[in-house]
């Protein structure tokens, strides 16, 4: 499986730009070791620290850019998924 790209964008966002973890955390609300975990690959931000990062950062780094093959296939069977009919709940 293919590691996300959301850690490699965050690193370079930051690199070019000079900023800092706790900068980047202060601008997202959360802690700097947050950030740090992040880019190490140990968490992945949570759905809405990831659109707000994709917002910040003018889409250098796209919400999209943290999610796995595995989670891009899950979300697209998902989507597929209509309501329960009645001779399904049976």
């Amino acid at each position: 499986m293919a590691h996300p790209k959301g850690p490699a964008l965050l690193r370079q966002f930051m690199e070019q730009r000079g900023l800092t973890l706790r900068e980047v955390g202060a601008a997202l609300g959360v802690s700097h070791v947050s950030v740090l975990a992040w880019r190490r690959r140990r968490s992945t931000p949570q759905d809405a620290i990831r659109e707000a990062l994709d917002r910040w950062t003018a889409g250098a780094v796209p919400a999209e850019s943290w999610l796995t093959k595995d989670d891009v296939e899950r979300r697209e069977r998902l989507a597929k998924l209509g309501p329960l009919t009645k001779t399904e709940a049976a």
